[in-house]
């Protein structure tokens, strides 16, 4: 899953836009939150949260502050952990233009996250 994910977010380096970038640089940092490898996914959640914010993404930043979340609840830094799951739910009620469904899955990633650190 590693290498795929290199893989692909070299891919859109060539052919995508800004949201590609941002959702493959999250995709990379939820992988190695996986492997438990904290330095590496806080590295890839800050450049997808930088991507999303610079590039005026609202509509997906609820998941750049997920990401955030998540790689400081493997990092054991819960308080900021914390911080970023509140962004993350304050975002998501905000959100533009998501059906049910997709709200839904984007509140069962951040109920995941929340897990993790205990919430």
């Amino acid at each position: 899953m590693l290498h795929l994910v290199h893989a692909s977010r070299y891919h859109w380096s060539f052919v995508g836009t800004a949201e590609n970038f941002a959702v493959g640089d999250w995709q990379i940092s939820r992988v190695y939150a996986t492997l438990s490898q904290p330095h590496l996914a806080l590295h890839f959640a800050k450049s997808a949260l930088e991507i999303m914010q610079k590039s005026n993404l609202s509509g997906i930043l609820h998941t750049g502050y997920e990401g955030m979340a998540r790689a400081y609840a493997i990092g054991k830094d819960y308080e900021s952990a914390r911080n970023y799951i509140k962004k993350a739910l304050e975002q998501l009620d905000n959100a533009v233009g998501l059906d049910d469904e997709d709200k839904r899955i984007y509140l069962d990633q951040i109920r995941e996250t929340e897990e993790l650190i205990g919430q």
